[in-house]
């Protein structure tokens, strides 16, 4: 389930998780915070997507504002992508018993000796953006992505202006879409290769990327 919370004077989502085991911040945030690290044995954390992370360090007694309930938690510096603040078992524990409403997206609980609810968000509906505000998310160090929809050919036939038309018809076997090699020219682009000197073989590694990268750093 996914929160919004307040840390210092940034807002920040939050993905509550029970099948986490540790309380996690991203390095993007502990750096606009200016968090200072805490050096920590080091150790991997596998993602949902499959992929495995490397933590080094944690940040104690972040002062975390829960929709208006404050926190002081413990949190591990993790390379997170998409979210600000992962809270594991290692926060859920803390609350004891807990009434969870996965319908209406609510959490239940006592917390200083008052009862406590925190609400959770769906997915917000697609929005137009100004380039003021997709600026200022790039700066934070957030992913920009462009998705440029592309129709056929045949799909847009109907729609081509009548000039557009008469051009495809005069040049249809430029327009063919190819079922060969281009032919060969007077002049092909090749890269050219010193006299005697062979293409590139090398073995692939053994060891995983972040494997090997630890070991160059190592030796």
């Amino acid at each position: 389930m996914r929160v919004d919370a307040k840390v210092g004077f940034f807002d920040v989502v939050v993905l509550i998780d029970s099948g986490s085991t540790h309380n996690f911040m991203s390095t993007r945030m502990a750096d606009l915070l200016r968090l200072p690290v805490v050096p920590t044995e080091a150790f991997t954390v596998r993602v949902a997507n499959g992929a495995r992370l490397q933590c080094q360090g944690k940040f104690e007694k972040v002062q975390v504002l829960l929709q208006g309930i404050p926190f002081s938690l413990t949190l591990y510096s993790l390379p997170l992508a998409g979210l600000d603040i992962v809270l594991g078992v290692q926060c859920l524990e803390m609350l004891g018993s807990v009434i969870c409403n996965w319908r209406t997206l609510t959490m239940n609980f006592y917390w200083e000796n008052l009862t406590q609810q925190l609400q959770g968000f769906c997915d917000q509906p697609i929005q137009a953006a100004s380039l003021k505000e997709i600026s200022k998310e790039f700066r934070q160090g957030h992913s920009v992505f462009a998705i440029c929809p592309q129709s056929t050919m045949h799909e847009t036939e109907e729609n081509q202006s009548p000039s557009m038309c008469q051009v495809l018809d005069k040049y249809t076997e430029i327009f063919k879409e190819p079922t060969q090699l281009p032919p060969k020219h007077e002049i092909d682009h090749n890269i050219p290769l010193k006299e005697g000197i062979e293409p590139v073989n090398v073995r692939p590694y053994r060891y995983a990327y972040f494997q090997k990268a630890e070991i160059e750093k190592q030796v």
